[in-house]
């Protein structure tokens, strides 16, 4: 893999994230949050800030870890590298890769604790998002607010055209996302 293609994360940083992997223990999920809060290219909150960049760095430092060492690659959590993916997606506007990551991403924190209750699992940055909920813990809220927006503006534009009884965010959610 030609290391010239990462943007945001020097040499340096790749070759330190490569012989941290190399050296992990995979204990528990909080150690691939750590890592890959380390070593992943992060994301700025309040403002689109070059999510092409950020996105392909993401993925190619995945990519290269899998390379790496498939087993510990499959057993780390990579729920937040997945949730970063998701909301760089967002930001190029793609949203059919962003629904993948955020999918991905809520099956990697299902699958960190298989048998925790729904009322916890639905607490997590990218249930959030899944569920439009606006309050909680995530870092990609604004994208969380846009997206609940315009489907707010939608059902609005769509109601006085229809016979149907007034369709809301609550009701969609209610009834289509849960």
């Amino acid at each position: 893999m030609n290391m010239n293609m990462f943007y945001f994360l020097t040499q340096e940083k790749i070759s330190a994230a490569r012989l941290a992997f190399q050296q992990l223990e995979t204990k528990d999920w909080h150690t691939g949050d750590y890592f890959f809060e380390t070593f992943g290219p992060g994301n700025a909150i309040n403002f689109v800030d070059r999510p092409y960049e950020r996105f392909n760095d993401y993925e190619l430092l995945l990519k290269l870890l899998k390379n790496d060492d498939q087993e510990k690659y499959l057993e780390i959590h990579k729920g937040t590298p997945f949730y970063f993916l998701a909301w760089t997606a967002f930001g190029l506007k793609d949203y059919e890769r962003a629904v993948f990551y955020m999918d991905a991403a809520i099956s990697e924190d299902q699958r960190k604790a298989p048998n925790r209750p729904l009322e916890e699992w639905i607490k997590d940055p990218a249930s959030l998002f899944l569920t439009l909920e606006e309050q909680g813990n995530q870092s990609a809220k604004e994208i969380t607010l846009q997206l609940r927006q315009t489907i707010d503006n939608e059902f609005r534009r769509f109601n006085p055209f229809s016979n149907l009884p007034a369709l809301d965010v609550k009701f969609f959610i209610e009834k289509f996302v849960m």
